[in-house]
């Protein structure tokens, strides 16, 4: 980049445009500075999208030493954004390996609030993760859910697989997944 460019982006007045041979100008964006905190240590991103709305996000989270969640997400898509209240969830979902009755998991998905947000931005940690939601988000099942369904606001469901955490080892349960979803009494 030459050193108009590198002003331009610290200003956060820096485009990019995606072009194909039958659009000029398929996708457009605006690069913007993010600082990263401890939800970003990590690096991986996850988009946030829904089939039916133009509002999309980008999540990042992390678990550190001490089982605590630590998340930031956001939204882009909407002009009227920065008055929204989304709601943020934690989902997760049970091993989905068998149709057989018997093996069927005795503790089904489980949803947890995390956070009523405010504008296109949210952050923030959550403590007292279930050893289990911790096994799930650990091997890749569980998402950040966010709605917001407000009358005079952007109302939309957005939602993104978490599949880059990482659970410290000292927050996972000391039996396997399968038992603890499968053989009632481990927990």
């Amino acid at each position: 980049l030459a050193s108009g460019h590198i002003d331009e982006l610290f200003k956060e007045n820096l485009f990019l445009n995606l072009a194909t041979r039958s659009d000029g100008a398929a996708l457009r964006g605006r690069i913007l500075t993010h600082l990263a905190g401890p939800s970003e240590s990590t690096g991986d991103a996850v988009m946030m999208k829904s089939d039916n709305s133009p509002i999309v996000g980008l999540a990042w989270s992390s678990l550190d030493e001490t089982c605590r969640l630590h998340y930031n997400i956001r939204l882009e898509g909407s002009d009227s954004l920065d008055n929204a209240t989304p709601s943020l969830v934690l989902e997760d979902y049970p091993i989905q390996n068998s149709n057989k009755l018997k093996s069927m998991p005795l503790f089904p998905s489980t949803k947890r609030h995390l956070q009523d947000c405010r504008g296109s931005q949210c952050l923030g940690h959550a403590d007292n993760i279930h050893k289990l939601m911790m096994a799930r988000l650990d091997s890749g099942d569980a998402a950040f859910v966010m709605t917001s369904d407000t009358v005079g606001q952007p109302q939309f469901h957005i939602k993104g697989k978490l599949l880059g955490v990482s659970a410290p080892q000292t927050c996972l349960p000391r039996y396997a997944r399968n038992d603890l979803e499968i053989i009632p009494g481990y927990l």
